[in-house]
């Protein structure tokens, strides 16, 4: 994984906050 799991969860979370 590129990414950091860190990073992704943090965008997810931040993806569901929103919606």
């Amino acid at each position: 994984m590129s990414v950091p799991i860190g990073m992704l969860y943090r965008y997810h979370r931040f993806t569901g906050k929103l919606m």
